[in-house]
């Protein structure tokens, strides 16, 4: 063993052409990563820096290296909340967890304990991490306990996912949902088929602009039936964000699954797809066309598709608990905090 002889050092980025020059270091550690976001890409982060600067705010990260290689990194920006100094993760708006970038489980929470001494080494004001979502075993969860950091619990969530490796096949996952659930989709996929000419569709690329955007003006529909608050869609920052970082050369692995019927777009439904796990980041519907259930219809397909792909894990994401709880096998837990780092 050599852990008594490593030499573990930090450092702090704040130019962008620094982070830029970062690159091939970042993506091997997220090559390295066991099941990372694919927020944490180096692609997604160099846009979500650049909106945050458009927003005024200060993007940092916070890198750790273990003998001069790169074991964990963090990405965070300055801001105000509130009229209060605050910090929160850098994402670009979207509706996710946030998490640190890691490859090494058996030092992980050092590393993180190391990483958050040196983010708040360098803080010169009072800071409050923002109310931000992090998985209860996260080893940045696990540092703000070590280091003791007032911090209050102010939400929790149930991350969904189903985990296909516990099912032979997908006509066996159905199965297991219940027979109740799986008669009436089969029943509303039917009633689909026998309605006129029905298309299930993935789509990739500049193709699918046209249901992206269709996808994106349905949410914010959404928002206004049931009077819900979502600063990060209504705003229109996430349309920018999606724009560049999916129809960019460099683009992560992504698909629009999509349903139609005699050519009219009843559903979408947006994936992240990184290399044995799917990612579900949004999912849209046609009010009209309840009595296809197409929302529910889309997810399920795509899920097909997953078995199908081999993916082991198609993780459905927080929200949207009482449609999502019949669908899944499993969950992870989220907390909603607010840390004090300095």
């Amino acid at each position: 063993m050599t852990a008594h002889s490593d030499t573990t050092t930090t450092s702090i980025i704040t130019r962008f052409e620094a982070f830029v020059a970062l690159e091939q270091e970042w993506t091997e550690l997220f090559e390295a990563a066991d099941d990372p976001l694919p927020i944490l890409r180096h692609l997604s982060l160099r846009l979500a820096w650049r909106l945050a600067e458009r927003r005024w705010e200060s993007p940092l990260i916070v890198v750790v290296r273990r003998n001069g290689r790169l074991v964990m990194a963090g990405a965070f920006a300055f801001g105000i909340d509130r009229f209060k100094p605050s910090i929160h993760f850098l994402k670009g708006g979207l509706p996710t967890q946030n998490e640190l970038l890691w490859s090494d489980a058996a030092r992980a929470s050092d590393d993180a304990v190391a990483l958050l001494g040196a983010l708040r080494a360098r803080l010169k004001l009072p800071r409050i991490l923002r109310k931000d979502y992090v998985l209860e075993g996260s080893p940045f969860v696990a540092a703000t306990r070590r280091l003791a950091l007032p911090q209050r619990l102010w939400s929790t969530r149930a991350n969904y996912f189903v985990s296909t490796d516990a099912f032979a096949d997908n006509a066996t996952y159905l199965t297991e949902l219940g027979r109740k659930l799986k008669s009436d989709h089969l029943r509303r996929l039917r009633r689909l088929q026998d309605a006129g000419s029905f298309e299930f569709r993935r789509e990739q690329g500049e193709a699918a602009r046209p249901a992206l955007g269709w996808l994106l003006d349905t949410k914010r529909q959404w928002l206004v039936r049931k009077n819900t608050l979502a600063p990060w869609l209504k705003r229109r920052r996430v349309d920018g964000f999606l724009d560049a970082l999916l129809f960019a050369p460099d683009a992560p692995p992504w698909s629009l699954w999509t349903i139609y019927l005699d050519g009219r777009l009843l559903a979408a439904q947006l994936s992240f797809e990184e290399r044995n796990s799917w990612h579900f980041q949004m999912v849209g519907h046609d009010p009209e066309a309840k009595q296809f259930a197409p929302g529910r219809t889309v997810v399920l397909l795509a899920i097909e598709q997953a078995f199908a792909a081999g993916v082991h894990r198609v993780w459905m994401g927080p929200t949207g608990a009482e449609w999502k709880e019949p669908l899944v096998n499993g969950s992870q837990v989220l907390l909603g905090m607010r840390v004090r780092l300095k």
